[in-house]
């Protein structure tokens, strides 16, 4: 639109009209007036003419604004103004109009055909998506949801509430966001749906948005390889243990003989004794190793649950510190605490966590043995959602090709390693809803995280 056209029109008529009152005072004024009443009336009559048309000249442009800003609010982006019969500043306001509601319609079909292929990727994705507005109204639902959770055509969330009362329910229980495993059943099977909780605002109006699915076959598959690992270490172990056991076995029974042979054992000589006591002895041994290690076994089933309370994590570093403080001391090791502020605290269970710690330093320490200028660093620190324990050292570090069996049970590279540290300290970790990490560059460091949530 030519908007200095558009004021220049207005300007002429508001000086037509001023033009028009002056004359009228002149003539008011005039001694002789009367005689010419007629042309006083004249001018009055141009004056209200003009007048109203200066009304009507504005009227009509506002007119033509509103008509086109109540078609741009209700997306009635059918209004068409014809510009090729009008002149002027019209048929360039009424371009201008129309290039603008071009763009829009533009616009509005771009976001009709994203919103579109956004639906069809939902509908597509096997992840369940539910979002929901303040009103508990469920405005998204896509087929991934509605075939997880068994229900259909719901469109408010009580409704979905009296059909899956036990997905709700817990889902009611995330009120703040977060994540959580739900034990869920349908008429003909039963899931673990891993779920996630985010909210957002969109128009000022409250949304949350759930997503979740089955995990159940990806926790059988881990299980599955889990069982598979430990049996094939425990059968390691065992075997270790009884193969000598049987062989021993048999080679006492070879010196002794059988049973019907005890009146000849007085055949036997000194050596024949030696030998015996010796293969005893190791027998011996070898049973108390498998008792040991059975009794390690024992102590990844019987972890009491955690007895939280809050505690600084000062305090629990320099506990550990304190338990460690000679044996820094006779390695050499440089050793130091790093806070990112004093009064950083953890709800935990003291005794388990301080465990973890102890395990981590020691194998810190051990790892350390043959580095020069050992270093060990233990940080902590406070993100947005959660709190992390870095004990890092610059030792030889861990080779690539186990760094993902070491938290395996009993799995060991150490000659007297009994290999259950770690795999106690990832499990204890879980039982705090935490958890625990491992990064390593051999020959140069390795950082062990702790993650509290």
């Amino acid at each position: 639109m030519d908007f200095k056209k558009f004021s220049i029109q207005v300007i002429i008529r508001v000086l037509i009209i001023l033009t028009l009152a002056l004359l009228i005072s002149y003539f008011y004024f005039k001694q002789d007036r009367l005689q010419l009443i007629f042309t006083f009336l004249v001018i009055v009559c141009l004056l209200i003419i003009a007048v109203f048309e200066l009304i009507w000249f504005v009227s009509k442009t506002n007119r033509e604004l509103s008509k086109f800003i109540l078609s741009i609010k209700y997306s009635d982006f059918s209004a068409y103004f014809p510009e090729e019969n009008k002149k002027g500043y019209l048929s360039e306001l009424y371009q201008a109009f129309n290039s603008i509601i071009d763009s829009f319609k533009k616009l509005n079909t771009e976001k009709h055909l994203q919103y579109e292929l956004l639906q069809l990727i939902v509908s597509q994705v096997n992840l369940g998506i539910i979002c929901t507005n303040g009103k508990n109204e469920i405005v998204l639902m896509n087929m991934a949801a509605e075939n997880q959770l068994g229900v259909f055509k719901t469109k408010t969330w009580p409704q979905l509430s009296k059909k899956a009362d036990s997905f709700t329910s817990k889902i009611d229980e995330l009120s703040q966001g977060g994540s959580n495993i739900i034990d869920f059943k349908t008429a003909t099977e039963s899931k673990q749906l891993f779920v996630q909780v985010g909210h957002s605002k969109l128009f000022d109006e409250p949304h949350r948005i759930i997503t979740f699915h089955d995990i159940r076959q990806e926790i059988e598959q881990k299980e599955s390889e889990a069982w598979i690992r430990l049996i094939r270490i425990l059968n390691h172990e065992i075997m270790n243990s009884v193969t000598p056991i049987s062989s021993l076995s048999e080679t006492i029974l070879m010196i002794l003989g059988s049973e019907e042979d005890q009146d000849n054992w007085d055949h036997l000589n000194k050596e024949h004794f030696s030998d015996v006591v010796r293969s005893v002895k190791t027998i011996k041994s070898r049973s108390e190793g498998l008792f040991n290690f059975v009794t390690e076994y024992r102590k990844l089933t019987r972890i009491p649950a955690p007895k939280k309370e809050d505690i600084l994590v000062s305090e629990l570093l320099q506990n550990v510190e304190q338990l460690w403080k000679t044996e820094l001391e006779k390695s050499q090791i440089k050793f130091s605490i790093k806070l990112s502020e004093e009064n950083l605290s953890i709800s935990v269970d003291p005794t388990l966590i301080e465990q973890v710690l102890i395990n981590l330093v020691k194998n810190s320490i051990q790892a350390l043995e043959k580095t020069i200028n050992p270093e060990l660093i233990i940080s902590a620190f406070k993100t947005e959602d959660n709190i992390s324990i870095l004990i890092k050292d610059n030792g030889e570090g861990i080779p690539s090709t186990i760094i993902n069996d070491i938290f395996v049970p009993f799995y060991t590279t150490k000659e007297k390693g009994s290999g259950i540290g770690l795999s106690l300290s990832r499990q204890i970790m879980r039982m705090h809803g935490g958890s625990i990490a491992v990064s390593s560059s051999q020959n140069n460091y390795t950082i062990f995280s702790l993650l509290f949530n």
